[in-house]
Order: structure tokens, then C-alpha cells, then sequence
């Protein structure tokens, strides 16, 4: 094989590592979202159960202070009936009780219900809680996790990239000019092996003299469909 040939197949395996971590930090930022629409999706189910739990404690209270001020009018009422010595205003005033008591026992009835739904929002709330914790220590963990993994990809490049630097420097300039030209156009593959006359980059059949030139030559062989270099077949 062409020394020159040689290098450039090293060189390419080295560039395709990084091209690959690169494309896998490239990921991270979505795999990040990821993790954490599902914190926040948590998040939102707790709020959820949360805020109808606060939205009956309120009501529970204007209910309260509604009856209250029922019951206030109640014995008013009752104190001007024992004062009153007129039937019609008597009878005015018990109908005014009456309405009131009604309005009291509908107020009741009401907080009951209140009551009783805020106790079945007390396991709902439990377990939307145990969830959020219990999601959240592993959404952290597994962020942390692609923290570590991201600067163990860039270690891993850093130590690809100087590597690369000590092979490039062997390498012809034109040489290497035209490797990194067919590697940045095809995708990562500038170099390819020959195969029984087909090229492994494009599929496509080579002339019987071009894959001999491939076997036997001392220098660049090109793949005349696709251009990129070609490998002679071990």
C-alpha cells in the first residue's frame, strides 16, 4: 500500500471517531430536554392536585364567613321578633329565618362536600408528591450522568484531535488537502475498499482498469463515480 495511503487511512479512522462523538454531543442538548419536560410534566401534576387543594381551603373559608353572617342575621332576627308585638312583622321575620336557615344548611351541605373531596385529594396528592421526589432524584441523577458523559466525549476528542495533529504532520499538504476535501463532501468517507471491482462507498462497478490501478499503483486511485479514494482489496 501507498505509505501515503496509509496514513490517510489512519487519519480518516481518527477523524471518524471525533466526527462521531461530535455528532453524539450534538445529541445531548435533546436528550437534556428530554429529561427535563418530564421533570416538569412531575411538576405539573403536583401543581395540579395542589392548587385544587387550595382552591377548596378558599372556598371552604367564603363558605364559612357566609354562614356566619347568616347566623348573625338569624338571631337579629329572633331579637326583633321578641320586640316586635305585630303579627305581619312577625311573620315577615320568620319567613326571613326560614330563608336563612335554608341558606345555612345549603352552606353546610356545600363544606361538606368540600370536606369530604379535600380528603380525597389528600392520597392524590401523596402520591403526585412521591412522584415528583422520586422523579426528580432520578432526572437529576441521569443529568448529572450527561454531564459526565458529554466531558468524557470532549476528553475523548481533545485526546483525537492532538493525536490527529502528529499524524497530519506527516502527511503530503496536497495529500492531505484532498482527503479532507472527499471527507467533509461524502459524509465522513473519503477513503473506501475495493470489492470484487465495486467501490464501497457508492455500490457502483469500476472499470477492470481502474481496480487495477487500485492492486498495483504507487499513488491516488479515485473511484471515477463517486471521487472518492480507493482502497485495494486485502
Amino acid at each position: 500500500m501507498d505509505p501515503a495511503l496509509e496514513k490517510l487511512v489512519i487519519l480518516q479512522d481518527r477523524d471518524a471517531c471525533i466526527l462521531s462523538l461530535k455528532k453524539e454531543i450534538d445529541r445531548l442538548p435533546s436528550e437534556r430536554k428530554l429529561r427535563e419536560s418530564k421533570f416538569q410534566k412531575l411538576e405539573a401534576d403536583l401543581q395540579v392536585a395542589r392548587s385544587r387543594s387550595k382552591e377548596i381551603e378558599v372556598e371552604k373559608k367564603t363558605l364559612q364567613v357566609e354562614a356566619e353572617s347568616r347566623r348573625s342575621q338569624v338571631l337579629r332576627y329572633r331579637t326583633q321578633q321578641m320586640q316586635t308585638r305585630k303579627n305581619e312583622e312577625y311573620a315577615a321575620l320568620s319567613h326571613e329565618i326560614s330563608v336563612a336557615e335554608k341558606a345555612i344548611a345549603s352552606l353546610e351541605d356545600r363544606e361538606i362536600a368540600l370536606m369530604e373531596e379535600a380528603e380525597a385529594l389528600e392520597p392524590k396528592i401523596s402520591a403526585a408528591m412521591g412522584a415528583y421526589q422520586a422523579g426528580k432524584r432520578q432526572i437529576e441523577g441521569e443529568l448529572q450522568a450527561l454531564d459526565s458523559r458529554e466531558q468524557n466525549i470532549r476528553d475523548q476528542i481533545a485526546g483525537l484531535e492532538k493525536e490527529r495533529e502528529g499524524l497530519v504532520a506527516g502527511i503530503e499538504k496536497n495529500y492531505l488537502a484532498l482527503y479532507e476535501r472527499i471527507f467533509r463532501s461524502k459524509g465522513g468517507s473519503a477513503i473506501v475498499a475495493v470489492q470484487g471491482n465495486i467501490c464501497s462507498g457508492c455500490n457502483m462497478k469500476m472499470p477492470d482498469q481502474t481496480a487495477a490501478k487500485v492492486a498495483g499503483s504507487a499513488y491516488l486511485v479515485h473511484c471515477p463515480n463517486c471521487g472518492r479514494i480507493l482502497l485495494p482489496q486485502d
